[in-house]
């Protein structure tokens, strides 16, 4: 058995064949010929047979793979957990076709204080003095440390909710 499977080989059960290859017929060919009907039908069971058991290693492989990968991607995320009253800063990701991104836009927006914390979302409190125009989702908020010991008082009724992943 091969150490790699074609799509091709794992839906039809043999190699794709090159029409140069079928006017010059191989010594298999040549003997599966010169077979009866009943040798004929045993061999072709016997090639699906080999087909399964090369579609289950080709299916081990591929969840060998993924977990390897899993295992290597969780290597390196980092844990972050937030709790209420601290500061975090969210990614600005552009959602509505209206604005222009340019290079010298800011790539963080906040800084946010969190109010509440649930179990898939953190409920926070705008704290800079800009308007918001569109709403935004937080993939890696980032902890703000602060620079002076006051806390910065959240603007009134604007509340947003944010997801963090």
């Amino acid at each position: 058995m091969k150490k790699t499977a074609t799509p091709y080989a794992l839906v039809y059960g043999t190699e794709s064949v090159l029409p140069l290859k079928v006017q010059i017929p191989s010594l298999t060919m040549a003997v599966n010929k010169g077979l009866a009907r009943e040798d004929n039908m045993r061999l072709t069971l016997q090639e699906l047979d080999s087909l399964d058991e090369q579609r289950l290693t080709v299916q081990q492989r591929l969840e060998c793979y993924q977990s390897q990968m899993s295992k290597a991607y969780d290597k390196k995320v980092k844990v972050r957990s937030y709790k209420a009253g601290d500061m975090v800063s969210a990614v600005i990701r552009p959602i509505s076709t209206r604005t222009k991104n340019s290079k010298l836009m800011p790539k963080w927006d906040g800084p946010y204080v969190i109010q509440e914390d649930y179990l898939s979302e953190r409920k926070e409190d705008r704290t800079s003095k800009r308007s918001l125009s569109t709403p935004k989702r937080t993939k890696d908020p980032r902890s703000l440390y602060e620079e002076s010991k006051q806390t910065p008082t959240p603007e009134e009724g604007k509340e947003l909710e944010y997801m963090i992943i």
